[in-house]
């Protein structure tokens, strides 16, 4: 959205150098000193969810093996094992599971061209827009699209930390809209 709206990108990449040199001291002295062990064991967790398997790491865990046992092609629309009482609440944050369970690779693939897709076009709207804040606006719509669906598929797959995970962009709107 910086470079969109015409910031240098010097001065991006100075403010990012900044505040990275600022962030990764402190955030290294709050993971050393400032956090409980509860914490810790969720950030251990997060790294590998299969130390406590059946406690904080159970629902990643049940999530690879819907993943897994997809395979290609699936096990077929509807005939998902792990949604019948393995992985909790499967028709949320973790529907991208049970999609790879039922409907393979290919399944996956083609929700994610979609997504892409959809990006995409937002992209190219702004480009063609007459107008820099129809640009803005549809910028800002394909980018929280495409974040927020690289951050679940990300939490999903274990790439990315469930624990922690930033709340929803909509809601973020919401509060910066109506305090």
């Amino acid at each position: 959205m910086f470079i969109c709206f015409g910031i240098n990108i010097s001065i991006l990449m100075k403010w990012i150098t900044v505040t990275s040199i600022v962030w990764v001291p402190t955030l290294y002295f709050l993971f050393r000193f400032g956090l409980s062990d509860v914490q810790m064991a969720r950030i251990t967790t997060v790294f590998n969810p299969f130390l406590d398997a059946k406690g904080d790491g159970y629902q990643l865990v049940n999530s690879f093996i819907a993943i897994g046992s997809g395979v290609v092609s699936g096990r077929g629309y509807g005939n998902s094992i792990q949604q019948e009482g393995f992985l909790p609440e499967p028709h949320t944050d973790f529907i991208m599971s049970i999609v790879s369970e039922e409907l393979g690779i290919i399944g996956v693939l083609i929700i994610l061209t979609g997504l892409l897709t959809i990006v995409l076009r937002s992209f190219k709207i702004a480009q063609e827009c007459k107008s820099q804040f129809g640009g803005l606006i549809s910028i800002g719509i394909g980018s929280m699209i495409g974040l927020q669906s690289i951050v679940n598929l990300g939490g999903v797959t274990g790439m990315f930390s469930l624990t922690g995970t930033p709340p929803s962009i909509y809601w973020l709107w919401w509060k910066f809209f109506n305090g």
